[in-house]
């Protein structure tokens, strides 16, 4: 293909998946599909005022602190250590933007549309004559899903998890794009927009450092073991050489330096913590009855409250420290809100929690990843089940676990194929780590979920250039 049909062809799929991807997104808010009363002509103002105490009012609050002030006022500091940074400078784009009564999804539609549009023109250099029938049909299987059509192009424009997964899904592409550069000047280019997307992605999560320091710390340890099967030469099962281990490599330097964009972030957050402390720990030992008065019954349900189970002895005990040390506070302060006083700090109850996990490991897999996790990878509602989450939804939940089950298949028995997940294995992992700790709610799994499709499409499309036969080979 010549560069004048090549720059013809790029750019009438451009428009076409803009134009498509912008329409998709109009139609669905227009549709009423979004919660406070959201409509596609509802301003920032009003989203402040609908939303209330929820995620997304008060996201709008700082974001129209800053726009109006430049810095978080008194009386919503607490907001900025409670919430994740990327969705507040999100919101304050489109104001800026549109100002604080326009309009307020237009610009954040237009974006989506431009960052889905990116992703499927890098799928398309996959894409020939031998597997354009497996793209069209892997396009027809996902679109109509909740997962993609409800979610990624309606919920997600407002949702973190949404933005966080596109900037996900664009990291890794890119990271596909980096092992098959062969020039220094185009690698160069490909390190820095890979660690850029993989930061975008980590400023829409509460805490910032341990999606990466955790995914680092696993790429490590995959080096590590490269270099011991390197010394011994066991090539029996798992067929590294000196050039994945250089990949490797590449993806560590990716991490690293995603933790390197994201520090300042994530220091200017932590200045915010003490007017909202973290307590994502302490809810692992919260009884029923302390969850249940706080108002967090999805943290019960989704397992987070899990130590409290296994060990009920020894959370009643706390339990009843708490109480007296709650009665202490509320004689001096007339405070009397569980939620904030804590007799124990973050690092004491991550301490009991670890130790819980590691004196009974089975139990606390099987309550969290056969009895509760299956809950809630097959229904894609955010917290309460959706009544637009159909039959149809929970096949398409069902075939993304096979894809991972074939992904996991891939990385132990596909020397040729492996080096595409070396990026993205840590990734998945620190999903499973984090979870294994914390509650699920089904927009947290939606990132686990995009990975997963477009990783396993990508490696489906390379495999299938050729012959449909190769599918299966290995």
């Amino acid at each position: 293909m010549n560069k004048t049909k090549k720059l013809n062809f790029d750019l009438f799929f451009t428009l076409v998946f803009l134009i498509s991807f912008f329409s998709i997104s109009i139609y669905n808010i227009s549709q009423g599909y979004l919660p406070c009363k959201i409509n596609l002509f509802t301003n920032a103002v009003e989203i402040a005022k609908n939303c209330g105490l929820g995620d997304y009012g008060q996201q709008m609050k700082l974001a129209l602190d800053y726009f109006d002030y430049g810095k978080a006022t008194a009386e919503n500091k607490w907001v900025a250590g409670n919430w994740p940074i990327g969705p507040v400078l999100l919101n304050l784009l489109s104001i800026l933007i549109v100002g604080k009564t326009g309009p307020f999804f237009i610009p954040l539609a237009i974006l989506s549309s431009i960052l889905w549009t990116y992703i499927f023109l890098k799928v398309l250099k996959s894409v020939t004559s031998k597997n354009i029938i497996i793209f069209i049909f892997f396009l027809i299987l996902s679109f109509p899903s909740y997962f993609f059509t409800k979610f990624f192009f309606t919920f997600g424009l407002i949702e973190s998890n949404g933005w966080g997964t596109l900037f996900l899904i664009c990291s890794f592409l890119c990271f596909i794009d980096l092992i098959k550069c062969r020039t220094k000047a185009k690698i160069k280019k490909k390190y820095i927009s890979t660690a850029l997307f993989l930061s975008l992605s980590t400023i829409f999560r509460l805490n910032i450092d341990i999606f990466v320091y955790i995914s680092c710390f696993l790429t490590i340890i995959f080096i590590i073991i490269v270099y011991l099967f390197e010394i011994y030469k066991n090539k029996k099962y798992f067929q590294f050489d000196l050039n994945k281990f250089n990949y490797l490599k590449k993806a560590l330097y990716i991490f690293l330096f995603s933790i390197i964009i994201t520090s300042p972030l994530k220091i200017y957050h932590k200045s915010f913590i003490n007017a909202h402390p973290g307590v994502s720990w302490h809810n692992n030992w919260l009884t029923e009855e302390a969850i249940t008065e706080m108002g967090g019954g999805w943290v019960r349900e989704g397992g987070g409250t899990i130590s409290c189970i296994i060990k009920q002895d020894l959370c009643k005990k706390l339990d009843q420290v708490q109480k007296k040390y709650e009665a202490e506070i509320y004689l001096k302060t007339g405070e009397t809100r569980r939620y904030w006083n804590k007799y124990f700090d973050n690092s004491f109850y991550r301490a009991l929690s670890v130790s819980v996990f590691v004196s009974d490991p089975l139990k606390w897999t099987y309550i969290k990843w056969i009895k509760i996790f299956p809950n809630y990878w097959f229904n894609n509602g955010i917290i309460e089940k959706s009544s637009n989450y159909n039959i149809y939804d929970k096949l398409f939940d069902l075939i993304l676990g096979l894809m991972f089950f074939y992904l996991f298949y891939i990385f132990i028995f596909d020397s040729k194929n492996r080096i595409k997940l070396i990026f993205i294995i840590p990734l998945i992992l620190t999903f499973f780590m984090i979870f294994t700790f914390f509650h699920f709610e089904q927009r947290y799994l939606l990132p686990l979920k995009g990975l997963i499709f477009f990783t396993f499409l990508i490696i489906v499309l390379d495999k299938c250039k050729k012959t449909y036969k190769d599918f299966f080979k290995t």
